[in-house]
């Protein structure tokens, strides 16, 4: 696993240049690898997230249960993503959403206490934790907006465009739930671009 470890460092060092010998060395040292296969569940509903997980290999869907029993698809993390409730994580409380494996994932995680520590300890971290609060900011309100402002082949298009590996990896139920499309709408959605090509 010194391929994930060297990746998640990799990362670090791009999304912070400055990062300095002893900051890479002290995340090294607090990593802890996760393997999960197909389906298993990495944080489930109504724990609170202890970790910040970064997806090295496979693909997590984030989904709640909704009122009528039905699974409704919120995010997808893919390789070098965190895959993360980030409300759950930051302020400590219970996730309303369940963090589930579609592939067989490897997952490099980082604990609460340690990304603390690393604020209090290591000034170049502060960085990395408002780039993580603009992105997990800029995820939501970019979903937010499509449903605002996007028809469901708009929606579409859009989820496809940023997610060119989707279509090979993501059903068409999740990815329809995760688009708020009913999957006969979607069918015929990809049937009438397809017919246009």
């Amino acid at each position: 696993m010194e391929k994930a470890i060297q990746n998640y460092l990799n990362f670090f060092k791009q999304v912070i240049p400055e990062l300095t010998h002893d900051e890479l060395e002290f995340i090294k040292s607090k990593i802890v690898i996760l393997k999960f296969k197909k389906k298993q569940v990495y944080v489930q509903h109504n724990i609170i997230q202890n970790s910040i997980g970064f997806v090295y290999s496979g693909l997590i869907r984030s989904y709640f249960i909704d009122k009528n029993g039905k699974e409704v698809n919120t995010a997808f993390y893919y390789e070098n993503e965190f895959a993360i409730d980030y409300v759950s994580f930051i302020n400590k409380q219970r996730t309303k959403y369940t963090l589930e494996c579609i592939e067989d994932s490897v997952i490099v995680s980082l604990s609460y206490d340690t990304v603390q520590e690393m604020f209090k300890n290591y000034k170049n971290f502060a960085n990395l934790g408002r780039k993580v609060a603009e992105w997990a900011l800029e995820v939501r309100t970019n979903k937010f907006e499509s449903f605002l402002y996007e028809n469901a082949e708009e929606r579409y298009l859009r989820f496809i465009l940023e997610n060119p590996t989707a279509i090979n990896r993501i059903s068409l139920t999740h990815i329809s739930s995760y688009l708020g499309i009913e999957r006969q709408s979607l069918s015929r959605i990809r049937s009438k671009i397809l017919s246009q090509k």
